[in-house]
């Protein structure tokens, strides 16, 4: 971290101040002060925080509302009166004490302002750059380990990822939409290049930091790419969406129905909950949480339940964290967080920072191709179906959470190997009468506000390119539908009994079906015993063996050494076997003199 606050700055501070007061008065002093000093949030001016705060002029601020741009001066971000109200409220009533302390308000005065709320009339539906410079000044925070107010005063220069266009399209697009949103109702959208890791736009109606459980976007991350990447699932695999029961827990589907054995793409594609449990548990959560780590989504210590595969986790995930996670696959497995910040120069132009590539192979690009095609399933006919009226190549996850009073959020992730967007609409507040209705979820409302931004950057429509690994195999659909294993089909199966799918080579079913072989002839022998006769052959399980004597069948579906008794002193016997699902057959006749 860069530390700027030296002993020779303060001494230059010092000389500047005495040059200062020699030239100037302390009222020309003050309002020049006044109106270059930083607020936050992107203001500079006392004008500028009037007007970003309370909506008026500074000559018409009231006694609490300049009290309150007074407390801000010191930390602008701990005194924020959007992000910390409660820090700013107190704050600003110290103001005001000291203010009756000197005399500038009496006691009535003191009594009646220290009484009043915040005040703010921030208007919240105005969309604008400012939650992208709060991002990248967040971001410069951090980077040069100053607090806002010193890299406004000291003059650093700072180079974003914003692309204008992009931005500014937006937000047209955003405010040309009817969410059908109401005041209290926030929502977000950011626009990553995946090449770069740089957000080129970032648009919300909320000054406030979102950190929001995710619902079922959690479920490719921590469920199903490290089941993938262990190989206890592909695809294909079918899981048994049936009810599960725990001690406390009951999970359900979202529709409250369950189908049985499906595919692990259907489920998958459908955001089905009891398919994600059980994947979660096939690969245990310690060993999931170290996958989902790998892409920067992080846990507290009582995150320990399979709950998780539903997205119930603790502190919740911001949508910056929740999208670097997913851009991960877009990058076909490897992972690297978000920026803002592309370089960083000082007050004379050097470059002091440049944006770091720092990257991690959290998975393999077979595990990020699998998600990502099964992902482009659900954008065609899953969940996010509405992204497949674009007709481009995207892979897209919703998620919603929810209860009987309402969505508390409803999130969307859209993504090819060039662009990802993230969308989501919640309730900050807290209230549930603030929720989203049932029929705002990740599907709709969220699912429309990631169209509209892809509708904008239709031209970004490259697909992955397919790794070696991955192969494509046909599988029996007997042996799929009625045993529910994967099993190759056989050069024999007929195509309407195959069932195509992609696989990790390294993974693959290597068994192949025996239900479709080629019919090997009966090797008939008959053995005499008393006064019966067994008849043994060579028995083919895919088969099922009828026996005739004297061309009159007498047994159907028989086995080696089935025994029966002596029908006649002399006999013509035979058994045919035949293929249930291909219906072929082959005959095998023997002469039995009994004399």
């Amino acid at each position: 971290k860069i530390k700027k606050k030296t002993l020779k700055r303060k001494i230059q501070e010092a000389y500047l101040t005495t040059k200062l007061e020699k030239n100037f008065s302390k009222d020309e002093i003050l309002e020049t002060y006044l109106n270059v000093i930083y607020f936050g949030h992107n203001t500079f001016g006392i004008e500028n925080a009037a007007n970003k705060y309370f909506d008026c002029h500074a000559k018409d601020l009231k006694i609490f509302e300049a009290a309150t741009l007074a407390a801000i001066i010191k930390s602008p971000s701990l005194y924020s009166p959007i992000n910390n109200p409660q820090n700013c409220l107190e704050r600003r009533n110290l103001v005001l004490k000291e203010m009756l302390n000197d005399g500038y308000i009496n006691e009535e005065q003191y009594s009646k302002e220290s009484f009043k709320d915040l005040g703010l009339k921030v208007q919240k539906n105005i969309l604008d750059n400012n939650a992208y410079f709060k991002n990248a000044i967040q971001e410069a925070e951090q980077i040069l380990g100053l607090n806002e107010k010193d890299i406004a005063q000291q003059h650093y220069k700072i180079f974003t990822f914003l692309d204008e266009k992009t931005q500014n399209n937006a937000i047209k697009g955003i405010k040309e939409m009817n969410l059908g949103l109401n005041a209290a109702q926030s929502f977000c959208s950011i626009v990553v290049d995946n090449k770069t890791l740089g957000v080129k736009a970032y648009v919300t109606n909320t000054e406030q930091t979102i950190k929001r459980q995710p619902g079922s976007l959690i479920k490719p991350i921590l469920c199903y790419a490290p089941a993938f990447e262990e190989g206890v699932l592909s695809p294909l695999t079918p899981i048994d969406d049936s009810p599960l029961n725990f001690p406390d827990w009951s999970p359900q589907n979202a529709n409250g129905v369950f189908d049985g054995f499906i595919s692990t793409r259907e489920a998958l594609c459908n955001s089905k909950n009891i398919p994600a449990i059980k994947a979660l548990s096939y690969v245990g959560i310690a060993g999931a949480k170290n996958y989902a780590q790998n892409t920067g989504i992080m846990f507290d210590e009582k995150d320990n339940h399979l709950a998780l595969a539903l997205g119930s986790l603790s502190a919740g995930l911001t949508p910056q964290t929740l999208l670097a996670s997913y851009v991960t696959f877009a990058n076909m497995g490897v992972f690297e967080p978000l920026h803002f910040i592309s370089k960083i120069e000082d007050y004379a132009g050097r470059v002091i920072y440049v944006c770091p590539h720092t990257k991690t192979q959290a998975y393999s690009q077979e595990t990020a191709y699998l998600i990502n095609d099964v992902l482009k399933d659900c954008a065609q006919k899953g969940t996010a179906k509405i992204l497949g009226e674009l007709n481009i190549n995207l892979a897209a996850k919703t998620g919603t959470v929810g209860n009987d009073n309402g969505n508390s959020d409803a999130w969307c992730i859209g993504y090819n190997k060039s662009l990802s967007i993230l969308c989501w609409a919640g309730n900050l507040t807290g209230k549930p009468e603030n929720n989203l209705n049932n029929s705002q979820n990740g599907g709709t409302i969220t699912a429309k506000i990631c169209k509209t931004l892809w509708q904008q950057n239709k031209k970004f429509d490259e697909w992955f390119s397919t790794p070696e690994g991955i192969v494509k195999l046909g599988v029996d659909a007997i042996d799929y539908n009625d045993k529910h294993i994967l099993n190759l089909a056989s050069p024999s199966t007929p195509q309407e009994y195959i069932i195509c799918d992609i696989f990790n080579k390294k993974f693959a079913p290597t068994f192949v079906s025996t239900n479709f072989l080629e019919i090997e002839q009966p090797n008939l022998v008959v053995i005499k015993n008393n006064e019966m006769l067994k008849f043994c052959f060579n028995e083919q399980n895919n088969l099922s063996y009828s026996l005739y004597c004297n061309f009159r069948l007498i047994n159907k579906n028989i086995h080696s050494n089935h025994s029966i008794e002596v029908p006649h002193q002399s006999c013509f016997f035979y058994i045919i076997a035949e293929n249930k699902y291909s219906h072929q057959r082959k005959r095998s006749n023997i002469q039995v003199f009994l004399k």
